[in-house]
This record gives structure tokens, sequence and C-alpha cells, in this order.
């Protein structure tokens, strides 16, 4: 019995110790991540399309990509 209790003590010493570790700790996920709201990322610049000025056709209207029966 006197067994089981110092490995049930020594277990729990070793668990408490790699407990205070941070990188352990960080490393089964119990330390919060925090993103840094200084670091500032560089996007590519808004461009504009070619067909800007298209717009989309009348409710009713052909559609301009299908040919038309006569001419097919």
């Amino acid at each position: 019995m006197r067994l089981r209790t110092a490995a049930v003590l020594t277990l729990s010493v070793s668990l408490l110790a790699l407990g205070a570790c941070s990188s352990v700790r960080q490393g089964i996920g119990l330390t919060k991540v925090t993103p840094d709201e200084f670091l500032t990322v560089s996007t590519a610049p808004l461009t504009v399309p070619p067909e800007y000025g298209l717009r989309p056709p009348a409710p009713g209207q052909p559609r301009p990509q299908e040919l038309a029966p006569e001419s097919a």
C-alpha cells in the first residue's frame, strides 16, 4: 500500500511541476493565444473590373450570350 501511495504522490508532484512549465501549458492548450493587434498586413489594392459600366439586363429581355433562333 505504501508503494502505491508513493507512486501516486510522485506522479502528482511531477504533473504539478510539468504544469508549471509554460511550454508544456502552451503545448496542451492551457494558455490563451492572443493576436498581435499592432501587426499590419499589406493587401493588394482594389482594382476596377474592366466591365465596370456593364449593367444587368432588364427583366424579360433576352440574354446577350444566347443566339437568336434566326441566326442559329
